[in-house]
Order: structure tokens, then C-alpha cells, then sequence
């Protein structure tokens, strides 16, 4: 299915559900469960808010490429929960549209914070 779906990609070709991303939860070390945990809880949530969330399912967990992906697919937005958001109970998201600009607020505000920068 990887296999597929990375054809698909490099030809362009994705399913309309792929094509409505607004967000893209990143995820680094999936060896470390409490930011995995927090970004499921956390795109769970913005979906629940009807924002299209999808978190990154690649195999490289490096950030550079999940980035590469989400300007690819021109997914405008980039959750980032790492251990240091996660020890300071923030979130912070990367407007790709901004030049990469980064805002970090607490995690309570993510919903009402993604409305204002996609204009819901």
C-alpha cells in the first residue's frame, strides 16, 4: 500500500479525501509514545472541529521531509508536538503559506488558532 500510495503521490494522483488536508500532524519519534499519543489526541480533536487533520504516516520521521510532503501536497498547515511542547504543555503550528512562520500556544488554543489562520 506504501508502495501505491508513493506512486501516487510522485504522479500526482490522490484521492479527494488526501486533497482537502488543511492540516498535517507531524510526528518525530514514534518510539516515544507521549508525543505520538498527544498528536493523535490533538488531530483528533481538530477533526472532531470539522478540520481536515491527517497525520504523517511515512517511514523517515525526519522533519525536513515530513515538511517536503506538506508543501507537496500543499497542506498549508504543520502541527508540531515534540518532547519540548509536550513538557511545556503548548502545541506549535507552521504556516507554510507565511514562509514557515511558527506560532506555539497552549494546547487548549490550538482549535480556535487553526480557525484564524485557515479563515474558519
Amino acid at each position: 500500500l506504501e508502495r501505491v500510495m508513493a506512486v501516487m503521490e510522485k504522479l500526482n494522483l490522490r484521492p479527494f479525501s488526501m486533497q482537502s488536508t488543511l492540516v498535517l500532524a507531524s510526528l518525530f519519534d514514534t518510539n516515544d509514545s507521549a508525543p505520538v499519543m498527544e498528536t493523535f489526541k490533538l488531530a483528533s480533536e481538530l477533526r472532531q472541529y470539522g478540520i481536515p487533520t491527517e497525520i504523517y504516516s511515512g517511514d523517515n520521521t525526519r522533519f525536513k521531509n515530513q515538511l517536503m510532503l506538506a508543501n507537496r501536497r500543499q497542506i498549508p498547515l504543520v502541527l508540531i508536538v515534540g518532547p519540548d511542547e509536550i513538557s511545556q504543555n503548548v502545541v506549535t503550528i507552521k504556516d507554510l503559506r507565511a514562509k514557515g512562520k511558527q506560532i506555539t500556544v497552549p494546547a487548549d488554543q490550538l482549535v480556535p488558532l487553526v480557525n484564524d489562520l485557515l479563515g474558519l
